[in-house]
This record gives C-alpha cells, sequence and structure tokens, in this order.
C-alpha cells in the first residue's frame, strides 16, 4: 500500500508542476475538466490490473493526471469568488482532495 501512495504522491508532485503551463496554453477550466475527466478513466483502470506492478504505474499515472486539477483550480476561484467567500471556498476544495480515493488508502 506505502508503494501504490507513494506512485501517486510522485505522479501527483510532476503533474502540479505541469499545471502551470497547461492552464497558460488551455486555460484553467479546461485544465481542471480534462484532469478530473481522464482521473475517472484512468481510476477504473485500476480495478483491471492484476499486478503490483501494473498496480502501481497506474496509480502514477493517477497522480499525473490528478496533479493538474488543483493549482488551476485555487486560481479559478480566486479570479471568480467575492473576496469574503474566498477562503472558505478554498478551505471547501482544499479539504475534499484530501479525502482518500479508496478505503484501503485509510490504512
Amino acid at each position: 500500500m506505502a508503494t501504490a501512495t507513494t506512485e501517486f504522491a510522485v505522479g501527483y508532485a510532476c503533474g502540479s508542476l505541469a499545471s502551470g503551463a497547461m492552464a497558460t496554453v488551455f486555460g484553467r477550466r479546461r485544465v481542471m475538466v480534462g484532469s478530473v475527466a481522464v482521473l475517472a478513466v484512468v481510476t477504473a483502470l485500476i480495478s483491471l490490473t492484476g499486478t503490483l506492478a501494473a498496480g502501481s504505474a497506474v496509480r502514477a499515472a493517477q497522480g499525473i493526471v490528478a496533479g493538474p486539477f488543483a493549482p488551476p483550480a485555487d486560481a479559478y476561484l480566486s479570479a471568480t469568488c467575492r473576496p469574503e467567500r474566498l477562503p472558505v471556498t478554498l478551505t471547501a476544495v482544499s479539504a475534499t482532495l484530501a479525502v482518500p480515493e479508496r478505503s484501503t488508502d485509510c490504512y
């Protein structure tokens, strides 16, 4: 389990680094929607893996496609929310990103 979590974290860090350039080229909203759409497909693929190596590879891919969501989401919310609502809005989005994707991540 620790291996799968590490694979996701490394992929997430790489995806997050790429998000700025992607948001500049494609726009924040497209990057956010695209990231979530591809993340849904990659997450479904995890159930099809039969080995730890395959599961780790898909888990890394999951991190790569999840990473570009958070930075543009924060920038998008900062640009569109009323200033008095921004702290609560950013907190709500950040809190949902910390929810484990699978129940096994809780152990």
